[in-house]
């Protein structure tokens, strides 16, 4: 599952009942595969999967640094550091935004116990899918603050994509993380094709979590995306191709997503198959 579908499922489980230190959120999306948040103070960890995550992403919620954690390689990438981007030799044409549009249909069922109201989210004038959100979930200040920082975050991975031609509910997508933060959290989303993507299944209330859950374990090798892309130019076959290969802009490219689909790998569940 691509990076930014996966940080909408997890934005998707992000309901808690205020003035709780510690909730846990359960979930699921299309596929049927469970994710899950943890949030307790200014930390959320996000899972997918059943049982003990070989993956999992940290988020601190007051500085908004992110952290995937991959246990079986013992190493934590800081998603906060995105690798640098070379300046274009000229200034490039941008193609015009689809126009997008996020009405309000009317009152929407209850999901997870919590009243919705029934949004369409439209690019260019097509239809994009449907998104039940629950106003009641912003009276909880962590909630607020989840949403905000997933918004953040899912803006700055985007930052780094060069390609300005984006299929235009995708970018449509970027609209609605934006109007969750005043219309409040999407509980459940369906596709154009009438599909359920993601939705809330349940949400408990626990004492805590265990010892070390929002710990950066001590005995990891830390890295960032800036180190793995210079770690895959040095894999490069020779100093022959490496050295005979222009840093164009398609080259670039290919490197990022090389990039993001380790990054994706580093987020997933030990490999299962994310807005």
């Amino acid at each position: 599952m691509p990076i930014r579908n996966r940080i909408l499922a997890l934005l998707l489980t992000a309901a808690a009942t205020p003035g709780l230190a510690a909730t846990l959120i359960e979930g699921k999306d299309e596929g049927g595969e469970s994710h899950r948040i943890m949030i307790d103070g200014d930390w959320a960890r996000m899972e997918y999967g059943d049982g003990e995550p070989a993956e999992y992403l940290l988020l601190n919620l007051a500085n908004n640094q992110a952290y995937a954690v991959d246990r079986e390689q013992k190493q934590v990438v800081d998603l906060s550091d995105a690798p640098d981007h070379p300046a274009p030799t000229e200034t490039p044409h941008h193609p015009a935004k689809p126009a997008v549009t996020f009405m309000k249909k009317g009152t929407g069922p209850a999901v997870a116990g919590y009243p919705t109201e029934h949004y369409l989210l439209s690019a260019a004038g097509a239809p994009c899918g449907e998104h039940l959100v629950a106003p009641q979930t912003l009276t909880s200040d962590d909630v607020r603050r989840f949403i905000q920082a997933m918004l953040l975050f899912s803006q700055g991975q985007a930052a780094g994509d060069d390609d300005p031609v984006r299929e235009p509910c995708a970018a449509a997508e970027d609209v609605a993380d934006t109007e969750y933060t005043r219309l409040g959290l999407p509980m459940r989303v369906i596709d154009n094709e009438g599909q359920v993507v993601h939705e809330i299944t349940a949400i408990r209330t626990v004492e805590g979590f265990p010892a070390g859950s929002f710990a950066i374990p001590a005995d990891y090798t830390v890295t960032n995306p800036r180190k793995i892309m210079e770690q895959m130019m040095r894999d490069m076959p020779s100093p022959e191709a490496h050295s005979s290969m222009p840093m164009d802009a398609e080259t670039r490219q290919k490197m990022r997503e090389q990039m993001q689909r380790h990054l994706e790998d580093m987020q997933r569940e030990a490999p299962a198959a994310a807005p």
